[in-house]
């Protein structure tokens, strides 16, 4: 390399050197908040009152338990206690065994380790049978039905 192209070279990595890391905090403090669309994002249940446990299943993996307040308000309290097996799942109830997709009602997202709370409408609540199955999202077939056994 000429004498020219050097000092040209050593200036362009010089300004590279200062103009990279300021356009990055820059790009970093810009931010208008969360990345994922909102439909992407695991939802709160909105604040739930104490309520009666309704039916219950249990495996090595999760615990999860249908709950019924006074007011009428239900919910699908999960705990996973271990990260998912497959990750692109989605939790499942249905009122009858052995159904698909089609004929059970999507409650939410499988997600990792933790307690999450999946509100239900009234009339899922008021099925008279509860059976709870995982749907896999990538291979499209279902897994780990269970039937909720109901408390007493």
């Amino acid at each position: 390399m000429i004498l020219k192209l050097r000092n040209r070279h050593r200036y362009t990595w010089i300004v590279l050197g200062l103009l990279l890391p300021a356009g990055f905090a820059l790009g970093l403090a810009c931010r208008p908040g969360p990345v994922l669309p909102n439909e992407e994002l695991i939802r709160e249940a909105p604040l739930y009152s104490e309520g009666q446990a309704v039916a219950s299943a249990m495996d090595e993996d999760w615990n999860i338990t249908l709950y019924r307040a006074p007011d009428g308000q239900a919910w699908l309290e999960a705990q996973f206690t271990k990260a998912a097996q497959r990750p692109v799942s989605t939790l499942y109830l249905a009122p009858q065994s052995g159904a698909v997709p089609a004929r059970g009602k999507a409650i939410g997202p499988v997600g990792p380790r933790g307690i999450y709370r999946y509100p239900l409408d009234s009339l899922t609540a008021s099925w008279p049978e509860y059976y709870l199955f995982f749907y896999d999202q990538v291979r499209h077939q279902a897994y780990s039905e269970t039937q909720l056994t109901k408390s007493r």
